[in-house]
């Protein structure tokens, strides 16, 4: 048996995304063919396929889109402050841009609801990191991807979804998008809470060590935002995907 082409596992992948229905399968098909008919390689095909899913990920909510885009700086200058090896770098980059592309089947009104959500609208977010590994896994370029993503929700102590991993279960490169994501998050306002501080959001994550966050992690990535003094705006900008 022939093994599908990259083209007919996005085609695979459109026919699985029904929340926005005609107008998202509309904008994808739309980019497909210029997508692959102008990549003249793996690595231009896979740039090209993560520019899609941003865009329609900025369609559907910008500011989860915005937060992809600064997670992805710190989890990369994490990972080059720490001299990872240049193929983790990049999986860390794609892994942190797409992390939350599951959320496409999350209904509009929960993800740009101004109050806290209840507990059945948290349930559906909850779903994003299996739905962001199944969307991903059917395309073979992001299968490394789609591992870290299917697990930067999990917590060390076991009480993280989907799967409740635990310790050394959790893929490394998930605690590092785990402790990007989460400061991220806190470090932005909402309406129901002030965001935090530099220092208090590091102070969060160290209080959280060992039970939602892996203690090492983010002890360097406490080391590593104090040496830098800054959140970092200039590794990896989305020109540069």
């Amino acid at each position: 048996m022939v093994a599908p082409t990259p083209r007919k596992r996005l085609h695979v992948f459109l026919n699985n995304i029904r929340e926005e229905g005609r107008l998202t399968l509309k904008l994808l098909e739309k980019t497909l063919h210029k997508t692959t008919s102008q990549a003249k390689s793996t690595k231009q095909f896979k740039k090209k396929l993560i520019r899609i899913l941003l865009s329609l990920l900025r369609r559907k909510d910008l500011h989860t889109a915005d937060h992809c885009k600064r997670v992805m700086r710190l989890a990369v200058g994490y990972a080059k402050y720490y001299k990872y090896p240049s193929a983790q770098v990049h999986t860390l980059k794609y892994a942190s841009l797409l992390h939350d592309i599951g959320k496409l089947t999350v209904p509009k009104r929960i993800l740009l609801k101004p109050e806290k959500l209840n507990k059945t609208e948290f349930d559906k977010i909850k779903k994003h990191p299996l739905t962001g590994f199944f969307i991903l896994k059917k395309i073979s370029l992001f299968k490394h991807e789609a591992v870290i993503i299917k697990d930067h929700h999990e917590r060390i102590d076991g009480t993280g979804y989907p799967h409740g991993l635990q310790g050394n279960q959790i893929n490394e490169l998930s605690k590092v998008l785990s402790v990007c994501d989460a400061f991220d998050a806190m470090t932005k306002h909402r309406v129901y809470r002030q965001a935090l501080s530099l220092d208090e959001a590091l102070n969060e994550l160290l209080i959280h060590a060992e039970s939602q966050f892996d203690r090492i992690t983010v002890e360097r990535f406490y080391s590593y935002l104090k040496k830098e003094n800054r959140i970092p705006r200039d590794c990896f900008f989305t020109n540069d995907i």
